[in-house]
């Protein structure tokens, strides 16, 4: 595999490993973001309808009138379209009930006084109801947010330990085999011909130590070769010297005696 392919599927991991611990993260702030808001929209906007019909019904005296009447009305259909908990539909049923016996201008009193009684009952009911949904749901939410904070927890452990192993072996991939190349060229520079280099697979590490065998190969050949040629030259000469009887004195480039 050559190095290019090697730091492209290096570089293609942590970008995996980034964008994986990203999702993660992303996917649990969602979650927790659409359980606060489902807890808001069915169970605080309940609250505030049965707010408001109580507080028509505190500080109003019986019989209503026209625009307390309608005000009411308004909030308890409200209140009907946002019925999401068990036990509510119910309660929103008699409420109803009770609502028309105190508009209902043929009835006495007395009737409208039970009614109003009921319905505070009922608005009373709609509130446990929701306040005790909103308990629940907060306890579920506060677990699916120590639950998701666990997994992020364990999501960053785990991107941490691979994240470092690479920063601690990937740079000795490319800083290794160039100290191995560095001691080789100074034992070559000493004359070391017969230094080798081993490298294996199919990377461009393992052709340039093929090439470096290569050339120190064919020096070590070519020193072999001088070295051998000027032994050889000075045995012929050495055999000529010899067999001279007279007198032979050699001189050295400085017209110094040399033998």
């Amino acid at each position: 595999m050559k190095i290019k392919t090697k730091l492209r599927l290096g570089f293609g991991f942590l970008f995996v490993v980034v964008i994986f611990f990203g999702a993660i993260s992303l996917y649990y702030m969602n979650k927790i973001s659409v359980s606060s808001k489902v807890i808001l929209k069915d169970n605080y906007e309940s609250l505030n309808f049965s707010g408001e019909m109580r507080k028509i019904l505190d500080e109003s005296v019986i019989p209503l009138s026209q625009k307390e009447a309608e005000q009411f009305g308004i909030h308890l259909a409200k209140e009907r379209n946002n019925i999401t908990e068990k036990g509510e539909h119910e309660s929103v049923l008699r409420l109803a009930e009770a609502y028309k016996i105190i508009v209902d201008p043929a009835k006495n009193i007395s009737a409208k006084q039970l009614a109003l009684n009921n319905a505070r009952l009922q608005l009373r009911i709609i509130d446990e109801v929701n306040m005790n949904a909103i308990v629940r749901k907060n306890a579920a939410a506060q677990r699916g947010v120590e639950k998701a904070a666990t997994y992020l927890i364990f999501a960053a452990s785990m991107c941490f330990l691979i994240l470092f192993s690479f920063v601690v072996n990937f740079p000795g991939f490319v800083a290794n085999p160039l100290k191995e190349f560095s001691e080789a060229i100074k034992e070559i520079s000493r004359k070391n011909y017969k230094q080798r280099l081993e490298f294996n697979g199919t990377d461009e590490f393992s052709e340039l130590a093929t090439e470096f065998n290569a050339m120190a190969a064919q020096l070590n050949k070519w020193e072999n070769s001088n070295l051998a040629k000027l032994q050889s030259e000075k045995l012929r000469i050495e055999a000529i010297i010899e067999q001279m009887q007279d007198a032979i004195i050699g001189l050295n480039e400085k017209k110094r005696s040399y033998f």
